[in-house]
């Protein structure tokens, strides 16, 4: 069971992020914010607090360019290795990603 200020945590991130991006459908987000987590391995829960606050901060950085679904695909992508990638690493990562989707004109 997750603690309550980690599940306040996630619905103040999926908020955030659905704020600026309407388009989206209800609950999506928060689905996408713990796939995130999933993908990372992470069971500690401060480090899943740092998690959503990590894809809130790309997210807004990037104008909304670069959204959870990404950084989930991204994640994934990277297999055992986004289990030791540190959050760092996961803004390095994002700046490729956002600077490929504008040369696509995304």
């Amino acid at each position: 069971m997750p603690q309550t200020r980690v599940l306040r945590t996630v619905f103040k991130a999926a908020a955030l992020i659905e704020i600026r991006d309407r388009n989206r459908k209800p609950g999506e987000t928060a689905y996408q914010l713990m796939n995130a987590v999933e993908a990372r391995g992470i069971d500690d829960p401060q480090r899943v607090i740092d998690t959503m606050e990590v894809v809130v901060k790309i997210f807004n950085g990037t104008q909304g360019h670069v959204t959870p679904r990404d950084l989930n695909v991204m994640l994934r992508s990277a297999g055992l290795l986004s289990h030791t990638l540190s959050d760092d690493g996961i803004y390095s990562m994002s700046a490729l990603l956002w600077d490929e989707k504008k040369a696509r004109g995304e």
